[in-house]
C-alpha cells in the first residue's frame, strides 16, 4: 500500500471512463493511492504540481526505529510516535471524504445513465 502527499500545486481528482470531476486536491493533501484505484479513478494536474509517495511499509519502520525502548522522552511517547499517530488520522479522515466523494460521483453517473437508458426506450419526457 501507497499513499502520496501534494506537496505543492492542485490536481483534480477524476472517474477515469466518464471523465466526471469527484474532488480537487491542492497542497498539503493526503493522497490515498489504493482508494483512488479502487475506484478507477485518475489524478489530473491543474497546476504544475508536486507529490511524493510513500510506502506505508516504509513509514511503519521509521516510525519504529525512533522508538528505542530505555530512552527517556519527554512527553507521553516518543516524538517520531506523535507524527505516525497523526498521519494515520490523517490517512482515515481523507479516505472517508474521497470515498464519500467517489461514491457520490458514481451515483450520480448511474442516475444519469438511468434517464439516458429511459430517453432511448421512449419511457421519458
Amino acid at each position: 500500500p501507497v499513499f502520496s502527499v501534494l506537496a505543492k500545486g492542485r490536481v483534480e481528482a477524476l472517474l477515469s471512463i466518464s471523465r466526471r470531476h469527484v474532488s480537487r486536491l491542492s497542497a498539503g493533501t493526503f493522497v490515498p493511492e489504493g482508494l483512488i484505484a479502487s475506484f478507477e479513478a485518475i489524478m489530473v494536474g491543474e497546476l504544475q504540481s508536486e507529490a511524493y509517495r510513500v510506502r506505508l511499509a516504509d513509514l511503519a519502520v521509521a516510525a519504529s526505529s525512533s522508538m528505542v525502548e530505555g530512552k527517556q522522552w519527554k512527553g507521553y511517547c516518543p516524538p517520531m510516535q506523535e507524527w505516525y499517530d497523526r498521519c494515520r488520522l490523517l490517512e482515515k479522515d481523507s479516505i472517508a471524504k474521497l470515498r464519500f466523494r467517489f461514491e457520490v460521483a458514481q451515483g450520480a453517473e448511474q442516475g444519469s445513465a438511468s434517464v439516458a437508458n429511459f430517453q432511448d426506450q421512449g419511457c421519458w419526457a
